[in-house]
């Protein structure tokens, strides 16, 4: 006999006796829905068919299983793999089962709490666990023995699993003399240039250590915790805006005014142009490199480069790109970037065209003032794009 739609936990329960006594019934209800297994008699939860169409669908329908069921291998696989949190109900002999112990932490490493404390040291288990989940730290400080403290490769493998958050958390779990490895050092840092904070002062000294920095996602703060003589180091600096152009931070004024290493910083990181002097923001070389590698740091040029035709059409060339072509974006894009967000107005039958050209809308700008025909601002329509 089939299940009909809707034979769930709450269907199975109101089913009739002799429903709920077919085998076949019971079968396809607990494949639909793995919670049926609480209901159902105790000859099923000893049908090993019925158990692993159960777990396989709610894991943590093993605990409804018999004992007999709970302690075989292949069933346990079945559950942790639907629910990792499920090896709460294996056979205690099973939570020390290294395979279904590693099955359980690839899909939740917090699943190690209820694994066998024998394999809390077993490395590949840690590794899985770690690699299973963002808070690397809190999984070292809870399972991790203390004589991992000590192992580097074991070590390299947290820093490796850790993100931004909780490289900080692991790089403090590790022990002293570890710390002050500078291959740990950089590869923690490499994570986070926070760990530059926290890392012996000698680090902050040395040149690999603060470009490994430059390149995670806040790296730039590095040079903030540089020594000034490295800033000012004009081989350095290169190096650094290279990795990140908006290492141009942290640059010291002269810097900004030059044109070798700002050509460098916006072709690493186009936003960059927004960090460099009056004179190289108005330099066609320059912003055409920014625009080429982020086509709307247009709106860092000079008032007389946000007009460029050639630099306004390879700023909505690279946003079509970026947008797979969507009209609006570019039109937006090319409102924003040119200026005529803040300083033009356009008739207002003339607006919401992406198709007219920029020498369109040039012929209406307008200096503000009494005694012209009324217009809308562009501002009035593109708010909020």
């Amino acid at each position: 006999m089939a299940a009909f739609e809707g034979d769930d936990a709450f269907g199975f329960r109101n089913a009739s006796a002799e429903r709920q006594e077919d085998r076949a019934y019971v079968l396809a209800c607990c494949g639909k829905d793995g919670r049926v297994l609480q209901y159902v008699g105790e000859e099923f939860r000893e049908d090993r068919e019925v158990v692993m169409a159960a777990v396989a669908q709610h894991g943590a329908a093993l605990q409804f299983a018999s004992e007999e069921m709970r302690k075989d291998k292949e069933v346990a696989l079945a559950a942790v793999r639907a629910d990792p949190l499920a090896l709460a109900s294996v056979d205690p002999e099973l939570q020390g089962d290294k395979d279904v112990v590693l099955a359980a932490v690839r899909g939740d490493a917090w699943a190690l709490a209820h694994a066998a404390e024998e394999l809390w040291g077993d490395r590949d288990v840690l590794v899985e666990a770690m690699m299973s989940t963002a808070d690397v730290g809190d999984v070292l400080e809870s399972f991790a023995p203390g004589w991992f403290k000590y192992d580097k490769e074991f070590v390299f493998v947290a820093i490796a699993a850790s993100d931004r958050k909780s490289i900080l958390q692991v790089y403090a779990w590790v022990e002293k003399t570890l710390k002050e490895d500078r291959e740990i050092v950089m590869a923690a840092a490499a994570k986070s240039s926070a760990i530059l904070q926290v890392a012996p002062p000698e680090m902050r000294n040395d040149r690999e250590v603060i470009l490994a920095a430059l390149r995670c996602k806040d790296g730039a703060k590095a040079l903030k915790m540089a020594p000034r003589h490295l800033v000012r180091d004009r081989s350095f600096l290169m190096e650094a805006v290279e990795v990140d152009g908006d290492a141009l931070k942290y640059a010291h004024e002269d810097d900004l005014n030059n044109k070798r290493l700002a050509l460098v910083a916006v072709n690493s990181n186009g936003r960059s142009l927004r960090l460099l002097s009056r004179a190289l923001r108005d330099d066609i070389d320059v912003v055409t490199a920014a625009v080429q590698e982020y086509p709307r740091a247009l709106r860092y040029a000079s008032d007389a480069l946000r007009h460029d035709s050639e630099l306004v059409n390879l700023m909505c060339e690279g946003t079509a790109v970026e947008t797979r072509g969507d009209t609006r974006s570019v039109y937006t894009d090319k409102v924003r970037c040119t200026g005529l967000l803040h300083d033009a107005e356009v008739p207002a039958d003339r607006l919401l065209h992406p198709s007219l050209q920029m020498s369109d809308y040039q012929d209406h700008e307008l200096e503000r003032g009494g005694g012209q025909e009324p217009r809308t601002a562009l501002s009035e329509l593109v708010e909020g794009d």
